[in-house]
């Protein structure tokens, strides 16, 4: 875990940007502009910590094989019987890592609603008779999602008791915690800041308490109220990238973690729709000619034909 985090500042001091896979569309006008500075405070801090928040149920920790990215594209099923998985591809970038690291919900579930409160079967509102086609439309969309995230979950728990451990402590801020560092070259340093900030604020639960009632190891973080104000505003508007990001996805018939590369059946349509996105987001988004300029700098998706 340290490694990680060294490997992060050293990527970070050498000046290094990554170059594909924007989380969200920063860098533009009005949106979070992520700086070398905010990006090493945020490591640093982590270090400081870091032996003390590691998940304390030991069975997460064990080293696992872990495909990450298991969309549609990547999975074959036979066509007489789609039920039966006959191959998984993209293998290429796994790694051997404890389990609490690598969980995660599969990429085909496209689920980041809310989660049911409970494991069990999923209803529609109870509204849902008075309701208009189109809120129907989106209400049986998310019962749909929420049918097959909590069917994932069961048929995890039934088959795979330690995984589903490690999915439920996903959400905490310790196992969440240890995860973002490797993330931070990817501009999700905010994030890792509010877990930072959650981790102080819990930091007697998490070290214990001694006899006069102070923690029994003080707080290695400090953050000041300018600190904390700066950060929230960061993480506003990393949000805000993230959401323009898929609004712009959306406008263009991309997908995040494109790269470029289409059939040739596709081409001229892709090629259309990229431009016409482009034109669509900047006349939304860009003020004025120094604000569009500005943009089509720091856009990943630009044409280069």
């Amino acid at each position: 875990m340290e490694a990680i985090a060294n490997r992060e500042i050293a990527c970070v001091n050498a000046g290094l940007k990554y170059p594909l896979f924007p989380e969200g569309l920063f860098y533009g006008p009005r949106q979070y502009h992520p700086t070398a500075a905010k990006k090493l405070s945020a490591l640093n801090n982590y270090l400081k910590v870091l032996k003390y928040v590691l998940p304390e149920n030991k069975a997460v920790h064990e080293s696992v094989l872990w495909h990450g990215d298991l969309h549609s594209q990547n999975i074959f099923v036979d066509p007489e019987d789609p039920s039966r998985i006959i191959g998984i591809i993209d293998w290429q970038s796994v790694s051997a890592c404890p389990l609490f690291m690598q969980v995660t919900r599969p990429a085909f579930l496209d689920y980041n609603g809310p989660t049911p409160k409970e494991l069990g079967r999923v209803s529609l509102p109870p509204n849902f008779d008075s309701m208009s086609a189109e809120e129907q439309v989106e209400a049986k969309a998310l019962y749909h999602s929420q049918t097959l995230h909590n069917l994932y979950l069961a048929l995890t728990l039934r088959s795979n008791p330690t995984t589903f451990q490690a999915l439920q402590g996903h959400s905490t801020p310790h196992q969440q915690v240890s995860v973002l560092p490797g993330l931070t070259l990817t501009d999700c340093e905010p994030c890792l800041n509010s877990l930072l900030r959650e981790i102080k604020d819990s930091w007697p639960t998490i070290v214990g308490v001694a006899a006069d009632g102070k923690p029994s190891i003080p707080c290695p973080l400090d953050f000041s109220a300018a600190d904390v104000e700066q950060q929230e505003r960061d993480v506003e508007l990393w949000a805000q990238g993230v959401e323009l990001m898929n609004e712009f996805i959306k406008d263009t018939g991309a997908f995040k973690h494109w790269d470029g590369r289409v059939e040739i059946a596709d081409y001229d349509l892709s090629k259309r729709q990229l431009f016409e996105g482009i034109n669509k987001f900047l006349d939304r988004e860009a003020k004025n000619a120094e604000e569009r300029a500005a943009w089509l700098r720091v856009l990943p998706f630009i044409d280069s034909d």
